[in-house]
């Protein structure tokens, strides 16, 4: 696995963003109703303000329900160093899913 980099990931264009969204969304192989998530500045900058971290992979997972314990999409980000290791202690989840939380 080549190393990660703090400039690993390429700009697109506000269009070609809103393409590929719609393309997900409308495969309806791919999770099922879930559009995105929302993590807020403060969980981010823990992550990336660890000594080596050099960027956030994410993960789609499962979780129970707390009330019916059905499983659930949710997206779990973890800070990657320079070598492209998962540094522990910095996995999170629990953002907001849209829906229902969409602008």
């Amino acid at each position: 696995m080549p190393p990660t980099t703090a400039d690993d990931g390429v700009p697109i264009s506000p269009e070609r963003a809103q393409k590929i969204i719609k393309d997900f969304q409308n495969d309806g192989n791919f999770f099922k109703g879930i559009r995105g998530g929302f993590y807020g500045r403060n969980v981010l900058m823990n992550i990336l303000n660890q000594p080596n971290c050099k960027g956030i992979r994410y993960y789609h997972a499962l979780v129970p329900n707390k009330e019916t314990q059905a499983l659930e999409h949710t997206i779990v980000l973890v800070g990657m160093d320079t070598n492209g290791a998962e540094m522990a202690g910095t996995f999170t989840d629990e953002g907001p899913l849209c829906p229902p939380f969409c602008g």
